[in-house]
């Protein structure tokens, strides 16, 4: 607790001993009551207290007394004077520096305008500054037609997919419906001959409740169904999505760039497949599921797409076109390339 205190202490004197306001006070003190201090300091209390006047020639005066006698300690002397002179030196010496940095910065300044490049200097950095706009251009541009050309990709992808999977379900609906509706009719019309039946034989009690419990479970499958085929179209979309992102993690593999070579060779001479690429390519392709080998007979067998690469081949080529598009080229249709 007292370390804290005398930590304190020390710190609160050291802010005080650096305001410039207080020094400037000090000094200012020091110049309007320099008689005082030259009296307190450097005069002899025998000589001052010899008395000047010759009517009382053996009257003394202390140092004290002779400082007050001559009236040089007063309000304006020790305290009103020192703080006016603190306030104009503080506001004079922070206006002369602010003033000198201001000089010196535009004296800098000059110095760096007018310091000349030599001609290959120039050169240098103006080919530079080409260099970097046209990279800067090229970006811009490169990132402009990557954007627009996923936007028109994810629109009519959205498009497609709502368009199919509205259709899918509404034929569904539409059949699970009227099959229902048979069911429900089916079964009335069970309920009234089976009610006829009982009325004239209770031994038919038992085949009206099976034939009411069969109609029921057939209703119930047939709402299975309709859960099963929603959920088997919501797992479509999921595999549609997940194509979607494996196409994009492969655009970034060096494999994409011999996309076209790759569908090429393999339509012509997909039996030797390892002669236009390494092992490890071929290896990287079937594990990630995008071809497979098919057998021909018992001895042969070759390399063909599955459905996986038949939809990256869809992609790239809604890429491709798009592409052909903006330069105004020809679009090539699905049908036309072999897969």
């Amino acid at each position: 607790m007292l370390e804290k205190i005398k930590d304190s202490f020390f710190w609160e004197v050291e802010k005080r001993f650096k305001n410039p306001f207080l020094w400037a006070f000090l000094i200012s003190w020091i110049f309007w009551n320099w008689k005082f201090i030259y009296v307190l300091l450097f005069i002899d209390e025998k000589y001052v207290s010899i008395s000047p006047n010759i009517f009382w020639p053996n009257m003394y005066f202390t140092k004290l007394e002779y400082i007050l006698s001559l009236n040089i300690i007063d309000l304006y002397n020790c305290l009103l004077y020192p703080i006016a002179t603190s306030i104009l030196f503080v506001v004079f010496v922070e206006w002369i520096t602010t003033y000198m940095i201001i000089i010196l910065n535009n004296v800098k300044n000059n110095i760096l305008k007018n310091e000349k490049l030599t001609k290959e200097e120039s050169q240098d950095l103006k080919n530079e500054l080409r260099k970097e706009r046209k990279k800067y251009s090229d970006l811009v541009a490169s990132d402009n037609n990557e954007i627009l050309s996923l936007q028109e990709i994810n629109s009519e992808y959205k498009i497609d997919m709502e368009q199919k999977v509205t259709e899918r379900l509404r034929i569904a609906e539409d059949k699970n419906i009227k099959r229902i509706e048979e069911l429900e009719e089916n079964l009335k019309k069970s309920e009234v001959i089976s009610l006829e039946r009982l009325n004239k034989n209770n031994n038919l009690s038992k085949e009206f409740n099976d034939l009411t419990d069969r109609h029921k479970n057939e209703i119930n499958e047939l709402r299975l169904k309709i859960t099963e085929s929603k959920n088997e179209i919501d797992k479509i979309d999921n595999a549609v999505d997940k194509y979607k992102k494996e196409y994009q993690e492969f655009k970034k593999n060096y494999l994409f760039q011999q996309f076209d070579d790759l569908i090429d060779y393999i339509q012509t001479d997909r039996y030797s497949l390892s002669s236009r690429f390494t092992w490890k390519d071929i290896m990287y392709l079937d594990i990630k599921w995008i071809i497979e080998i098919a057998e021909d007979n018992e001895w042969d067998s070759y390399y063909r797409f599955t459905d996986k690469w038949n939809k990256f081949a869809e992609y790239f080529l809604e890429n491709y076109n798009w592409n052909r598009y903006i330069k105004g080229e020809k679009e090539i249709n699905i049908e036309d390339i072999p897969f």
